[in-house]
C-alpha cells in the first residue's frame, strides 16, 4: 500500500517515465541488526532461523511493492542495495565480525529471493532485479590486532572488491552500482584511490559498473552521539560554530577527481583484450 501510494504521488508531481525505486534498503543488514546484535529493537540476539525468516518477510514486502509500483510505472526500474563483505577464511577473526567468517554464504540471499532463485513461493522474478546495489565500507573486513575495519584492500588476505563485483555481475547479469561507499579521517584519500583501481579491474574483466555514490558529501555526527563528528565528508562542518560553516577537504577532493578521471568508460577493445 505504501509503495502504491508513493508511486501515485510521484506520478502526479513528476514527469519521470522510468524512475528507479529502492523499496527497502539493506535487508541483510536490518536482519542482522535485529537478530544478531543489540543495535535495533528488540535488542536481543536470536537464532539464525529468525534472521532468515525476517529476510523472507522483508523480501516478500519488496516483491509486492515492486508489483504495485509497476502497475503505475510499467517501465520502472528497481535498485536493490545490500552490504557486501570481504570474506576472510580465518578462524582467528574476532567473534563480533561473525559475518566475515560465517560458513553459510548468505550474501546473495536477498537478491536471490527478489529474482525468484530462492524461496520462489514469495513470487520473486528476474524482472524485479534491474540493478544490483552494493554498499561497501571499511567495516566489511576486520583487523585481528585492532578489532577494527581496515581501509586496506588486502586486509586479512580477503577477496578483493573487484572479484566480488565481477562475481555479482556474472551471477545476475545486471548492472552493478556501488550505491554507498566512503571512509573517514586521513584514510579517505587512500580509500578512494584503491576503490577506483578495484572498479577498473572489474570493468576490464567485463563487469558493468554503472555508478558510485560517495557518502557522505558533508560531515555528519555519529548516529548515536550527536556531539561526535566523524570527519568523513568532502566538506568539513565546523560544528563548534553556530553558523556550521563548511570547508572543502582538498586532499579528499583531489582523490575524488583522480578517481573520476581513472573511471572514464573503459573501451570495448580493452574489455575484450582483458577478458581473453
Amino acid at each position: 500500500r505504501y509503495c502504491s501510494a508513493f508511486a501515485h504521488h510521484l506520478r502526479e508531481h513528476s514527469p519521470l517515465e522510468q524512475p528507479v525505486f529502492t523499496p527497502i534498503n539493506e535487508i541483510s543488514f536490518v536482519a542482522w541488526a535485529v537478530c544478531r546484535s543489540n543495535m535495533l529493537y528488540p535488542h536481543v540476539a536470536n537464532a539464525r532461523s529468525d534472521r532468515q525468516k525476517l529476510k523472507k518477510n522483508l523480501a516478500s514486502a519488496v516483491i509486492q511493492g515492486c508489483q504495485a509500483i509497476r502497475e503505475i510505472f510499467p517501465r520502472a526500474l528497481f535498485l536493490h542495495t545490500e552490504p557486501v563483505l570481504r570474506t576472510a577464511e580465518r578462524s582467528d577473526v574476532p567473534p563480533y565480525a561473525v559475518g566475515a567468517v560465517d560458513p553459510h554464504d548468505e550474501r546473495f540471499d536477498v537478491w536471490d529471493m527478489i529474482c525468484g532463485r530462492l524461496a520462489p513461493e514469495l513470487g520473486g522474478d528476474p524482472s524485479y532485479l534491474d540493478i544490483v546495489g552494493v554498499n561497501y565500507y571499511h567495516s566489511r573486513s576486520w583487523n585481528k590486532s585492532t578489532g577494527r575495519g581496515s581501509h586496506k584492500f588486502d586486509a586479512l588476505g580477503t577477496k578483493p572488491l573487484s572479484a566480488t563485483l565481477i562475481e555479482i555481475q556474472r551471477r545476475y547479469q545486471t548492472p552493478v552500482t556501488l550505491a554507498d561507499t566512503g571512509h573517514f579521517g586521513a584514510d579517505r584519500t587512500v580509500w578512494i584511490d584503491n576503490l577506483a583501481e578495484e572498479v577498473v579491474i572489474a570493468q576490464l574483466a567485463g563487469a558493468e559498473i554503472n555508478g558510485i555514490c560517495l557518502y557522505p558529501l558533508i560531515d555528519r555526527p555519529d548516529w548515536e552521539n550527536p556531539h561526535e563528528w566523524h570527519r568523513d565528508g568532502l566538506w568539513h562542518v565546523h560544528h563548534e560554530d553556530p553558523s556550521l560553516y563548511r570547508t572543502l577537504n582538498r586532499s579528499y577532493a583531489d582523490s575524488l577527481l583522480r578517481a573520476q578521471l581513472r573511471l572514464a568508460p573503459v573501451s570495448s577493445a580493452e574489455r575484450v583484450c582483458m577478458t581473453c
